[in-house]
């Protein structure tokens, strides 16, 4: 679990605790001091911080927090609670996960910092919530994932950063898949020096993949009647098995298999060119390809070369069924299946001392 939205409707937050969360009474939880925050004797609304561990007010604006949003009015009241629950416990600088033991965790803390006592987040309704899992993979591969990825089965919709993240969503954005290198994002925000990073990926990639949940829109969590945080965490075994299928449902550019080479055997150069165009592109680059081709084609001394030619490059493209995107990730998806969701995950980082990177 990372980002995610609560709302509770009609709770009401005594003024006692609001006056301590102003005043800097409740060692976890500070004002934003952004927000104009305002207390009258009917109308209320304010910001505040909160954090997983005692304010420490030297270092707090490096900590994580949740923020809590709330609202009275001769309405009702709102409250709402939302940021990385993941981060919020473990720091912004973890690769780990929180499984759904820690999530409670999480949310019985929370709410024994808001309400006083640890039941009453549970009834809140989950609007938003993020399911993720990073992986620590080849780059060979996760360079291949980001490049190759090429649809989903329910969201139509593609946005694509070249070789750092891949979106695929709903067309209105409120439910989407996420593949993203997460060492690559971590780098850029400084939570990994470029030196540690520039080592670490020459073998390897933090491949994170994620999908975001807008619950009152998704098909899943309307079929099952998941509302409320309660429904969530009582479902924890289903919604893995959802997040699992999500993830196997990503189609992937595949190099060419042996039925699609025994085929083009049969056939013309013309088709032969026609394909590895399709193919080249994603192995060699259009430019390297189309000056192949133009050399075979122009040189007349190799003309009856050509087709055997083709044929020798179409054999550089074949893959095995077993050496297919879609089967690796789904035996990747299979051994790591409940690792971090039910289990802890421990992503182990090298350290690089003869490059003076340790973390």
């Amino acid at each position: 679990m990372d980002n995610i939205t609560i709302i509770l409707n009609n709770r009401k937050l005594s003024r006692a605790i609001l006056n301590d969360f102003q005043n800097g009474n409740n060692p976890y939880v500070l004002p934003n001091t952004e927000s104009k925050n305002f207390i009258g004797e009917k109308t209320v609304f304010v910001c505040y911080y909160i954090y997983y561990n005692k304010v420490n007010f030297q270092d707090n604006e490096n900590q994580p927090y949740m923020k809590l949003v709330y609202r009275e009015s001769s309405k009702g009241t709102i409250i709402e609670i939302r940021n990385s629950i993941r981060k919020w416990f473990l720091g912004k600088r973890s690769i780990q996960e929180i499984n759904f033991y820690e999530f409670e965790v999480c949310l019985k803390h929370l709410s024994n910092i808001i309400f006083k006592e640890e039941s009453t987040i549970y009834n809140g309704i989950l609007r938003r919530v993020e399911i993720g899992k990073t992986i620590k993979i080849s780059n060979d591969f996760g360079t291949r994932l980001l490049f190759n990825t090429f649809s989903h089965k329910n969201y139509k919709k593609r946005v694509n950063y070249p070789l750092e993240t891949l979106y695929f969503m709903t067309a209105d954005g409120k439910n989407n898949v996420k593949i993203y290198d997460k060492g690559l994002e971590m780098q850029k925000k400084k939570l990994f020096s470029q030196n540690f990073y520039s080592v670490f990926s020459k073998k390897w990639m933090l491949l994170r993949l994620e999908q975001k949940i807008h619950v009152s829109t998704n098909d899943f969590f309307k079929r099952n009647n998941i509302k409320t945080v309660r429904d969530f965490c009582n479902q924890k075994e289903e919604i893995i098995d959802y997040w699992i299928k999500q993830m196997t449902n990503l189609e992937y550019l595949e190099l060419i298999n042996e039925n699609e080479l025994d085929f083009l055997k049969t056939k013309k150069r013309n088709v032969y060119y026609e394909f590895l165009i399709c193919k080249g592109i994603e192995r060699i680059g259009l430019d390297r390809l189309y000056g192949l081709l133009q050399k075979l084609e122009d040189n007349p001394n190799r003309r009856y070369k050509i087709k055997s030619t083709l044929i020798l490059k179409l054999e550089s493209f074949k893959v095995e069924k077993h050496q297919l995107t879609k089967q690796i990730m789904k035996r990747i998806l299979e051994k790591q299946a409940y690792n971090g969701f039910l289990e802890s995950q421990k992503i182990k980082l090298p350290q690089f001392r003869h490059n003076k990177v340790i973390i």
